[in-house]
């Protein structure tokens, strides 16, 4: 049985879109992408228990990296 991995994605540009399908066609990756406008982001992506988070840079509101890093 393999290992999933978790995966979240944050943002809309076409790159992540294209990462986000190339991932998801691996076996092993579970990808998810979350709206980088919802309040409760940190919160949302924590609870997914990702072993990777990717953040487009506009939609980073600045203390996101910092929220996600010190928990």
């Amino acid at each position: 049985m393999l290992r999933s991995h978790r995966i979240i994605i944050c943002g809309q540009s076409i790159f992540l879109m294209a990462i986000e399908a190339s991932l998801a066609a691996l076996p092993e990756i579970e990808v998810s992408r979350v709206s980088s406008c919802l309040p409760d982001l940190t919160e949302r992506i924590i609870a997914g228990q990702p072993e990777l988070v990717l953040i487009e840079a506009q939609a980073d509101r600045g203390d996101l990296r910092r929220d996600l890093l010190n928990r």
